[in-house]
């Protein structure tokens, strides 16, 4: 089992963020998937100078090891501050970790309805058997994993 520390994650993200700098795409909003993914979109937005942060509500998996899955499939529960917030918009949606992509693929397509002009995705871990890869990502590992908020348990 792959044990990411605090450090390890934060120079993921860091690692993730020199991607978008050096792929020339700018968003004009970081959104981060509800839970692990607000943390890491924060820090992403930090890193890329991005002002406009958005959380979105994703429901799919508990939010609680051992991340059993909730809703199949995925569904969308709303973005704060609004779903209008996104229209005609370059959207970096961020997520900590992709298991399977269906997060991901739900949350994005739920942007793109709304107006995103363009919807990038960014997670610093995907495990090898997710069958969706975002745009940006430092690793990719076998499951299972234990992430830094994981060890406080």
């Amino acid at each position: 089992m792959e044990r990411v520390s605090w450090s390890r994650f934060t120079t993921l993200l860091q690692a993730c963020a020199r991607d978008v700098l050096v792929s020339d795409y700018r968003p004009n909003v970081v959104v981060g998937v509800l839970g692990e993914g607000v943390l890491a979109a924060s820090i992403i937005a930090k890193l890329l100078a991005v002002e406009e942060l958005a959380v979105l509500a994703v429901r799919h998996r508990s939010h609680m090891p051992p991340y059993e899955v909730v809703q199949e499939p995925p569904r969308v529960e709303g973005l704060m501050p609004d779903g209008q917030y996104v229209a005609q918009r370059r959207i970096l949606l961020v997520d900590a970790l992709v298991r399977s992509g269906k997060t991901l693929r739900t949350a994005a397509d739920w942007l793109y309805e709304r107006g995103a002009i363009e919807v990038r995705t960014l997670a610093p871990i995907v495990l090898e058997e997710a069958d969706y890869e975002p745009d940006y990502y430092a690793m990719c590992i076998p499951g299972p994993v234990l992430m830094p908020w994981d060890l406080l348990y």
